[in-house]
């Protein structure tokens, strides 16, 4: 219910308190998808996993990429081996999200 009524408030536009939220929820859904993804090919880290789509929903509910990637990056000491699939999952994350609000502003399809 908490993570239902979070991502309700950062959807309504909420400016304070979105940083803790947003981590959580983003690790959360990449630790079960890794996990998810574990079983099928074993040997994947589902940190990784966690890591890449916490850093891809900070970006997109604080529209700022850039300092989810830096904040991801001081908050968890990453060096440069999840850079590349971080940032790809960051631009794809703030364009679904471009997208969907700018049908939801104009009606554009």
């Amino acid at each position: 219910m908490k993570t239902a009524t979070t991502v309700a408030t950062i959807g309504a536009g909420a400016a304070g308190g979105t940083l803790t939220p947003s981590l959580a929820i983003g690790a959360a859904l990449g630790g079960s998808l890794g996990g998810v993804w574990s079983l099928m090919w074993p040997g994947t880290p589902v940190a990784a996993f966690a890591f890449i789509a916490a850093a891809a929903f900070l970006a997109s509910s604080m529209r700022a990429p850039f300092t989810a990637l830096i904040l991801m990056i001081e908050f968890t000491g990453q060096g440069p081996a999840l850079l590349v699939p971080t940032m790809l999952a960051i631009a794809g994350s703030v364009t679904v999200g471009y997208i969907m609000t700018r049908r939801r502003i104009t009606g554009i399809d």
